[in-house]
């Protein structure tokens, strides 16, 4: 079996690989080792699908939750005006960008669940943070993607005393 790219040892590509410790992954790394190749052949397909499984009814059981725990089911877009003090009324970018957004995620993955769609857009909020400055990354966060000794932007910034503007992001990633 292929280990993903990002096994500690590619740099260039990093995964986010869904996690689990549960017996019956155990038991299958067991069989592995103990099952003759000609025969785990046959088997990994099952082994695959096992896995798959588990994973969906793990999400399928959360999303249930979340169903039945709420009265009604949306999704906050934002809203698509935005008044200024001048008087002057316009179109908000962030929600037409918001809900084109779930539109996108639906057009290409159409099972994709009212879970799904929040995950979007908190992963929205924290693009949107993120392009401003405003997202605050813990360095465990870097210890997690093995990119702890590296230098920050920041830290590029200070030693080489020039603007944001002026720093060539060529240079830095040579």
């Amino acid at each position: 079996m292929d280990s993903p790219p990002n096994s500690g040892k590619h740099h260039s590509v990093l995964t986010h690989s869904l996690w689990s410790e549960s017996a019956y992954l155990r038991a299958r790394s067991a069989v592995r080792h103990v099952v003759p190749d000609c025969v785990w052949i046959r088997l990994f397909p099952l082994c695959r699908f096992l896995d798959a499984l588990q994973f969906a009814l793990r999400s399928f059981s959360g999303h249930m939750r979340t169903l039945l725990s709420e009265r009604f089911w949306y999704v906050i877009l934002g809203h698509p005006l935005v008044f200024l003090r001048n008087g002057l009324v316009i179109r908000n970018n962030r929600t037409a960008a918001r809900s084109y957004g779930i539109r996108q995620l639906t057009s290409q993955h159409p099972w994709a669940s009212l879970d799904e769609r929040r995950a979007f857009l908190d992963g929205f909020d924290l693009g949107e943070q993120f392009g401003s400055g405003n997202l605050s990354i813990p360095e465990s966060e870097f210890v997690a993607i093995g990119a702890s000794e590296f230098p920050s932007w920041q830290q590029v910034l200070d030693s080489n005393k020039l603007p944001a503007t002026q720093v060539n992001i060529a240079n830095i990633q040579s």
